[in-house]
This record gives structure tokens, sequence and C-alpha cells, in this order.
């Protein structure tokens, strides 16, 4: 499992690394409203932010196996989350049909559906969260596995 120091390598990289795709982004899309330079001067722009790129690329590649254990890790606690939200949502269907027979009355029928709507949210945003971490790694992953 990656340590905490080199998972904060590996962040400070993949902020380097989104720094240059977004500055590449611009410079490569900047129609109207960029000043008129050379295109001698964009290009030698263009080729530093390129190159720093591929430093970035080249160091994180020496880090794949931490990212994949990231990825396996998270991959994990998304099934795990997945399994949780599923319990969760049948608690609150067997509570519903207590309360429809009448063994749950209001009161208790709407505290048991505030607190399972609540945690069921909670799991919501950290399942939504976990994939989108799973969804970046690997879109990194594929990056520098490709030469």
């Amino acid at each position: 499992m990656p340590t905490s120091e080199s998972r904060n390598a590996i962040e400070k990289l993949l902020q380097d690394r989104a720094q240059f795709v977004s500055w590449l982004t611009r410079l490569n899309s900047a129609g109207g409203e960029a000043p008129v330079v050379p295109e001698a001067v964009r290009g030698r722009v263009r080729a530093d932010y390129e190159r720093r790129l591929e430093a970035v690329l080249e160091e994180l590649r020496g880090h794949t196996n931490a990212l994949e254990e990231q990825v396996a890790g998270l991959v994990a606690r998304a099934g795990e989350l997945t399994l949780w939200e599923s319990q969760h949502k049948e608690h609150l269907s067997e509570a519903e049909v207590r309360h429809m027979v009448g063994e749950y009355d209001e009161t208790k029928w709407d505290g048991i559906r505030s607190e399972l709507l609540k945690v069921l949210a909670q799991v919501h945003e950290e399942l939504r969260h976990t994939n989108g971490e799973v969804d970046r790694l690997n879109e990194v992953l594929a990056t520098i596995r490709t030469p």
C-alpha cells in the first residue's frame, strides 16, 4: 500500500499534470481572446509545457505500482459502499412495509426514514467521490502506460 509520503508525492504530480494539460488545452484552443504573438513564441511555450508534462508523466511512471494499489483499494471501497448502500435501501424498504402494516406509527416511521435517507445520501456521495477518483487514476494510468 502506498505510504502517506508516496501518496502526497503522487498527488503533487497529478496536480502538476492537470495544470500542464490545462495550459496546453488553453494554448491550443486560444482564439480571438489570445494576444497576437508570433507563432514561434507560441510554439516555444507549447514545447516547454509539453516537455514539462512529459517529465511529470515520466516521474508518475515510477509510481505506477502505487497508483495501481490506490485504484485497487478504491475499487474495494466502492464495492463495500455499494453493499452498504444496498443494505440500507433494504432496511428502508423493510421499515416502509412495517409502517404500511401498522407496526410503525408516523413518528417512528418518519424518524427511521429520515435517518436512513441521511445515511444513504452520505454513502451515495462517498461512492460518487470514490468512483470519480478511480476514473481519474485510471485515466492517469492509461496516460502513463501509453508510450
